[in-house]
């Protein structure tokens, strides 16, 4: 098995390191723009912040600082840790201080932000260009914390998307989550900074869906997220108004087209002005409010019908005043594999949706044109529940998203979800899928070898 790399590509530099690390980010940096090597002017900032991290210096795990001044060669390495950020070049090493450190332990999934800043003797540093990657920093002898959990409020949809679980794997029941269920999943959310109102149909067909939403923003600790996903009908000037007070953090909007006739043909029943009108509103009031938040996201599940509108999607994001766009590969049930399309074609278009989301301010979220060969995984800090209670690990393993087996750690309704995801054997489990030995459990999985660009 190779090494499972991540690569923090830029237009002037290159960040490259192993994806699971133990208790340090040993990382290989390369200055391709030789007009930055030793510059007077210029610095690289690292920031790294946990996968599940509100906008808050609670959930920041700090940032350090590295005048390319003291980068005159093109290769240098980098280690990154709880004590500070070392550079080893030829001419020796260098320890630099973080410029602000916060009091997260040095673990889990991780977001590693590096970005190109040109300083000023007049005014404040500049950021010219900015890339990420996901790590996962996993120390010896300990276990990665539950960060998140889902909360499948309901089953019933209004829309008949044929790519969705509910029409391929098999027949589900339009039934709301039993109370049971519910309640165990709200006590646990005492002990997260992330949570998401979603599941196998549209969240906001649930009559409370603001009242879980309320009573989640009151339990969670502190500057913690909560948010859901919805195709955006039901999402009126009443219920906008409400979970903009309420404080919701993000709403994403599963919208997969650019115009009406390509949206309502790959989710039947949509009606796309009413959405459109929708996410407008929302962001405008949001806007009237002088709020940031919620923050607001579509997801666009890329199809044969719909890839050509991708660049116009992204001009009609930046008209609706959204956020961010992500863009995923259609996977098919319950197969559990990704439909993907020619490369060439996804490459040309991922090219131009990057340049409009610069041009418009709009970040883009992009998956790999093709698989990586080894395995990855990014499902091990949060567990998914079925509307029976019973916990899996991912969301590939949720009810009808794949054939049997499928591996059950235990019930909330008879197990708190805290005590079972500290059980042994879902610990072995965890520990098991970072170090790339995908158990049977996980045979076949399509985001396994899917990462985000």
């Amino acid at each position: 098995m190779g090494e499972r790399v991540s690569v923090i590509r830029a237009n002037c530099f290159e960040v490259r390191g192993p994806w699971l690390a133990r208790e340090a980010l040993e990382l290989e940096l390369t200055i391709t723009d030789t007009n930055y090597r030793g510059s007077e002017a210029h610095f690289l900032r690292f920031d790294m912040y946990p996968l599940y991290a509100p906008s808050h210096p609670n959930r920041h795990h700090g940032f350090w600082d590295l005048p390319l001044k003291n980068l005159r060669d093109e290769h240098a390495a980098v280690v990154l840790n709880e004590s500070g950020l070392l550079v080893r070049t030829k001419g020796g090493d260098t320890s630099f201080p973080a410029v602000w450190k916060g009091s997260l332990a040095f673990k889990g999934y991780c977001i590693l932000h590096v970005s190109l800043w040109k300083t000023s003797r007049w005014q404040q540093p500049t950021q010219l260009e900015t890339a990420f990657a996901k790590f996962v920093i996993l120390p010896d002898g300990e276990d990665l914390s539950l960060s998140h959990i889902t909360i499948p409020v309901t089953q019933r949809c209004n829309l008949t998307c044929p790519m969705c679980m509910r029409h391929s794997a098999g027949k589900f029941e339009a039934v709301d989550i039993p109370t049971e269920v519910l309640d165990p999943l709200i006590e646990a959310s005492r002990h997260v900074h992330s949570a998401m109102l979603v599941g196998i149909g549209e969240p906001l067909l649930y009559s409370n869906c603001c009242g879980i939403i309320g009573i989640l923003k009151q339990r969670m600790p502190p500057q913690s997220q909560v948010g859901l996903t919805t195709n955006g009908i039901l999402l009126n000037k009443e219920i906008a108004g409400k979970l903009i007070a309420l404080g919701t953090d993000w709403i994403c909007f599963s919208l997969d087209g650019a115009t009406s006739a390509t949206a309502e043909k790959v989710r039947p029943g949509l009606n796309f002005e009413r959405v459109l009108e929708n996410a407008s509103f929302l962001s405008r009031h949001r806007k009237a409010l002088q709020s940031n938040t919620p923050w607001l996201t579509a997801n666009y599940v890329m199809t044969e019908e719909n890839v050509h509108e991708m660049p116009a999607f992204m001009d009609l994001a930046a008209s609706l005043g959204l956020d961010a766009v992500t863009f995923s590969h259609l996977n098919q049930y319950p197969a559990g594999r990704f439909a993907l399309l020619d490369e060439s074609m996804l490459l040309s278009s991922f090219q131009q949706v990057k340049e409009l989301g610069k041009k418009h301010g709009i970040i883009v979220l992009l998956p790999l044109a093709r698989p990586h060969s080894e395995p990855w995984c990014y499902f091990m800090e949060s567990p998914y529940v079925w509307m029976s209670g019973e916990v899996v690990p991912c969301c590939h393993m949720l009810d009808g998203a794949k054939p049997e087996p499928t591996k059950k750690f235990g019930n909330v309704t008879r197990t708190p979800l805290l005590e079972i995801w500290n059980s042994p054997e879902y610990r072995a489990f965890r520990r098991q899928v970072l170090e790339g030995d995908l158990p049977d459990e996980c045979g076949g999985c399509s985001y396994s070898v899917h990462t985000i660009e």
